[in-house]
């Protein structure tokens, strides 16, 4: 499972939150409209000594829009990013430094201002950009500054667009053979309803009313109906229901997983596969409520993971979360950020230590049962010889060291379990704060 190997502060509340997608680097967004960009520890086993000296970096800050920042985003090569304002601006900026390359306008709805909601990347110069009022813009950033307008602009949803996610596209009809290129078809959830629209054509699809406001989603690849793989899609209601969506039935929902009817699902964050939750499949997603609280669960099933449970925070919600290039999870809300690891990587071989001593017990078990039947054989011929009683007493002698021995063993095991345990987490242990650069 999960633990909290190191709590950031912020010095705000967190609106919006990015991860690198090849380095271990955070950035959020507050709702000062200060955006701060910080550098993780890198994963691995270092000693006590080592983990010590270990710091989360402050790359950059900066008050990046004069309202909260409500959107962040990286684009897929991570050298460059979008934010976009409360203020009206979107502002495309480099990640290593934060200088600002470009910005826009965000178009007004019926004269008066459009509050973004969510952003997407599609690449260097691309950006999905979805409005309080449910409109979905596509810019080229390339165009005329300032003074650019949408290239595209579509109305899937009749309020706030919430969630923003690439449905992968096929080459053949089964879709069994995914595409190469970026996708051109994105599902996307706002209000009470879900859409799917494409960027080139102006079509959009849309569900039926759900009758519960949709307030996120993750895209969950090769999961299917019916052991289908082409996909389906996640989606956090206010209601404290996920409902899960199966690729091309957008008309209604195939599952729904209870998590808590008096909390709201603010964010779903799919766990990747290669951790091995959610079966052999993988197909598990934390599911965060506005009470702090992350459940896991395993979408393949429809069912909450047991003793899969996480806390961000006693009072505030998870806004954003997401998986980092070590397979760390980031949770942000409230005033500060938490990275969690898996349970299994921090105890570093602990697992397969302890693998390898229930095998070894198994074999001394069976030995031990096979030397009980031989011995007994023995028992019944030399009792008639008269000798049973000393080589009893031999027996138990040699019974008695041996369990010793492997006693022994077994505490040295664990204290070489507890010590690379220790190791990892560092003097702070689990639930430290590692000190920052460049932040007071």
């Amino acid at each position: 499972m999960f633990e909290n190997v190191c709590t950031l502060p912020l010095t705000g509340a967190i609106v919006s939150q990015a991860l690198h997608p090849t380095e271990p680097i955070v950035t959020v967004g507050l709702y000062n409209g200060r955006v701060q960009s910080f550098r993780l520890p890198a994963t691995g086993r270092p000693s006590v000594d080592d983990m010590a000296k270990g710091t989360i970096e402050t790359l950059w800050e900066t008050r990046r829009h004069k309202q909260g920042c409500r959107a962040l985003g990286y684009t897929p090569d991570g050298n460059a990013m979008f934010s976009a304002g409360a203020d009206g601006f979107v502002k495309h900026f480099e990640s290593r430094t934060g200088r600002v390359i470009s910005k826009l306008n965000i178009p007004t709805y019926h004269n008066a201002p459009d509050h973004p909601s969510i952003l997407h990347a599609l690449d260097a110069n691309h950006l999905l950009l979805g409005c309080d009022s449910g409109a979905l813009h596509v810019f080229d950033v390339r165009a005329n500054g300032l003074a650019s307008r949408p290239a595209r602009t579509t109305n899937p949803h009749g309020d706030c667009v919430s969630s923003i996610n690439p449905v992968q596209a096929f080459e053949d009809e089964y879709l069994l053979k995914p595409a190469s290129g970026p996708p051109r078809q994105f599902v996307t959830t706002g209000g009470s309803t879900i859409a799917v629209s494409d960027i080139r054509t102006d079509k959009v699809v849309e569900s039926e009313d759900q009758e519960d406001d949709l307030l996120c989603a993750t895209y969950v690849p090769g999961l299917g109906l019916k052991g289908a793989v082409h996909g389906a899609l996640a989606v956090g209601c206010s209601t404290g229901v996920v409902t899960l969506w199966d690729r091309g039935s957008w008309d209604d929902q195939q599952d729904r997983v209870v998590i808590d009817k008096d909390e709201s699902i603010d964010a779903l964050v799919r766990v990747p596969a290669e951790l091995g939750y959610g079966g052999r499949h993988g197909k598990a997603v934390f599911a965060a409520t506005g009470d702090g609280r992350l459940t896991m669960i395993d979408t393949m099933k429809g069912r909450i993971i047991d003793g899969a449970s996480l806390r961000h925070d006693d009072t505030e919600g998870v806004v954003a979360g997401g998986f980092d290039c070590y397979n760390r999870l980031i949770t942000g809300g409230g005033m500060i950020v938490k990275v969690w690891e898996d349970l299994s990587e921090l105890q570093g071989s602990g697992d397969e230590e302890e693998d390898e001593d229930e095998e070894e017990e198994d074999e001394e078990d069976d030995d031990s049962e096979a030397g009980e039947d031989e011995e007994s054989e023995e028992d019944e011929e030399e009792a008639k010889k008269g000798t049973k009683r000393s080589r009893d007493e031999s027996s138990d002698d040699s019974d008695s060291d041996s369990e010793d021995e492997r006693e022994r063993e077994k505490r040295e095991r664990q204290r070489i379990k507890k010590e690379a345990t220790a190791a990892r987490l560092g003097p702070m242990g689990a639930h430290g704060i590692l000190k920052f650069e460049g932040l007071d």
